[in-house]
């Protein structure tokens, strides 16, 4: 995941500022940098958070890094602060065949675009 490194490196941080973040081991942070192994979706989600970018845009899908009006810009070392509903989802996410996560991706982009419908009519 060369965009890790790239997000990493535009903040000045370490790879063990970011292991140490996720509280994961500096050599499990530098294998998903360098493509080695696959980052688990709850820390695939944290670091989407802590850069303010897209999942699609780590995971190369887009080039567009930026999260959308109204999402969290993150940046910060503090400990996460998403709520417990977030990280309960996030780790029952994790979980799921990839087709599972392919319902669910697509089940709330239904229901954010109904959403965003209904706040802001045609």
């Amino acid at each position: 995941m060369n965009r890790l490194k790239e997000l990493r490196l535009i903040k000045g941080l370490r790879q063990q500022d970011l292991a140490d973040y996720l509280t994961v081991a500096k050599s499990t942070y530098s294998y998903w940098e360098n493509g080695k192994i696959e980052i688990n979706n709850a820390n695939l989600f944290r670091l989407a958070e802590f850069h303010g970018v897209t999942i699609d845009y780590l995971l190369g899908r887009t080039d567009a890094r930026a999260m959308p009006d109204g999402a969290l810009a993150g940046g910060s070392l503090e400990p996460w602060s998403a709520s417990d509903d977030a990280r309960a989802l996030a780790s029952s996410y994790s979980r799921l065949s990839d087709g599972d996560k392919a319902l669910v991706r697509s089940l709330v982009d239904s229901l954010a675009e109904k959403s965003d419908n209904m706040t802001n009519p045609p």
